[in-house]
Formats: C-alpha cells, sequence, structure tokens
C-alpha cells in the first residue's frame, strides 16, 4: 500500500486546495491521499464543521481526512501517520507545493531501483555539515543540496520523501520519549 500524506494547519487550510487536488490526480495508480490536521490546533472534537467546505467536498475524490491530539506546531502529524501506515510506503508532500501529474510515479520508480528498500528516498536532501564541532545553520544547508547516500542526510520534505515499511522504530509516535 502507497500513503501520500500532507499535513496543514488553520492558517493555511484554504489555501491547499490546488495541492490536495494535484495530489489527488496523480497519474500513479493505487494510492491514498490522506490529510493530517490536529484537533487541539483546529479547536474542534468533532468531524469537519471548521474545515472549509471546498476541502471537505475533496472526499468525493478520494481524500481522507484524519484527525490527531498533537500539539501545534510539531511534526507529530506525520510522525502519527508513519505509525499508523508502518506496514506501508509513506509518502509525504509539502502542502505549499502543486505537485506535477506524473510526480509520484517518478519519485516511485527511482524508490524501486534502489535494491535496498530500507532506504528512504526523497526528490532534495541536504547533509549535515559543521562548522568546527558546530551544525551549519539550516539556511546555510539549504546552500548545500547533496546527491550521495550518507547517514548525514536528511530528507527535505518540499519535493516528497518515500518512507518505507518498518523504516523507523515501532514506537515513532511515543512522544514523551524524544520530544
Amino acid at each position: 500500500n502507497i500513503v501520500v500524506i500532507v499535513s496543514s494547519s488553520p492558517n493555511t487550510i484554504k489555501n491547499i486546495y490546488d495541492t490536495l487536488d494535484s495530489l489527488l490526480s496523480q497519474s500513479f495508480q493505487s494510492y491514498r491521499v490522506e490529510l493530517w490536521l490536529s484537533e487541539v490546533e483546529f479547536k474542534q472534537s468533532q468531524g469537519n464543521n471548521k474545515l472549509p467546505k471546498h476541502i471537505v467536498d475533496l472526499q468525493s475524490k478520494g481524500l481522507r481526512i484524519c484527525w490527531t491530539q498533537c500539539e501545534p506546531f510539531s511534526n507529530c502529524n506525520i510522525l502519527n501517520a508513519i505509525s499508523k501506515h508502518y506496514e506501508d510506503i509513506v509518502v509525504t508532500a509539502n502542502e505549499n507545493i502543486v505537485y506535477y501529474k506524473t510526480w509520484l510515479n517518478d519519485l516511485y520508480i527511482n524508490f524501486i531501483k534502489n535494491k535496498d528498500k530500507k532506504i528512504i528516498y526523497c526528490h532534495v536532501m541536504n547533509k549535515i555539515k559543521f562548522d568546527n564541532e558546530n551544525p551549519i545553520t539550516f539556511a546555510e544547508l539549504l546552500l548545500n543540496i547533496e546527491d550521495t547516500p550518507s547517514a548525514k542526510n536528511f530528507p527535505i520534505n518540499l519535493y516528497g520523501v518515500i518512507y518505507p515499511p518498518r523504516c523507523f522504530y515501532r514506537d515513532i509516535d511515543k512522544f514523551n520519549i524524544f520530544m
């Protein structure tokens, strides 16, 4: 199973229709798209009544809306989604990008070419670099896009990241351990 996940916030939810529509209109076959939202952030406890109608209406095209109890401004929406789909291929997408029609297909084809199915694959990655013993700033890293495998690499979600099944520890959703 392949699941494409994207998260949003109350500040950006009105503007993600084109992103979601582009994800739902991919040429790739047999995948799901899920929008992950924080109930805490949206301050609601039932359903979709506070979401814009044009977003809710995308459910008829296959969008699944998922709610979490995450605190605002954390990555816990994405971590919850990865945990829920532990046995699936999870592809993360950015809420600010309109994806071209073959985006998912292109990402997946490059992923399956790799013999090691445990490697996290992405369109864009950076490598943690150091100035003396201190890591350089994220802004400086953005100028140093990498294309060679390394344990110091980290994926940039902007253009998509594929997380293979079981690539994280099973307790990825136990936020009290690491947050």
